[in-house]
């Protein structure tokens, strides 16, 4: 028996979302109640097929930011006079390109396989030249999405992108701000 990582009750087949366990109530219900009994609270927003989510993220260092989006030509180039972190997945690397206020502390925070799934699932196969680009941000305690995917942006979608989100809002939670030593 495994307890769901959203409402915390026991599932005897859990489904996974982007590394943990979620009940099958969950996995298709809106997660908002379910992360506002967790201290975190969230909204969601879709207009003309683009997601849009804030959640707020208990106990992150107001001084930290991390800014993932998609990889574009653009990102590849910047490279040669600005360092991106790796996290050494070839996937991920080459999927998502990361700025941050601390290499150090993006390294640790993308180390997680989970919290990998969760970008890769918000940022892969999204609308490319969008003059509100794509993008996954923590700024201090605020996590926002801003995706406009080439899919319809239909319930089964959102839903899909609302656990994506909160899966990413779960494994922030869960670790503490770790120091740039």
């Amino acid at each position: 028996m495994t307890a769901c990582a959203l409402c915390s009750a026991a599932t005897h087949h859990p489904l996974r979302v982007a590394g943990l366990d979620v009940c099958q109530q969950c996995h298709t219900s809106d997660p908002t109640a379910a992360l506002a009994a967790l201290g975190v609270p969230a909204e969601w927003d879709t207009h003309l097929q683009r997601f849009s989510a804030g959640l707020g993220i208990p106990e992150q260092d107001p001084d930290f930011t991390l800014r993932c989006s998609p990889e574009r030509w653009h990102h590849r180039l910047s490279k040669l006079v600005v360092e991106e972190v790796q996290v050494g997945d070839e996937i991920f690397d080459s999927a998502v390109f990361v700025k941050t206020s601390s290499s150090a502390r993006a390294r640790a925070l993308l180390a997680s396989e989970g919290v990998q799934a969760a970008l890769l699932t918000l940022l892969s196969d999204v609308h490319p030249g969008e003059l509100v680009s794509n993008h996954v941000s923590l700024t201090g305690p605020t996590l926002t999405v801003s995706v406009r995917h080439n899919q319809n942006l239909d319930q089964e979608r959102t839903q899909e992108l609302q656990l994506a989100t909160a899966a990413l809002a779960l494994h922030l939670l869960k670790r503490a701000p770790a120091s740039d030593a």
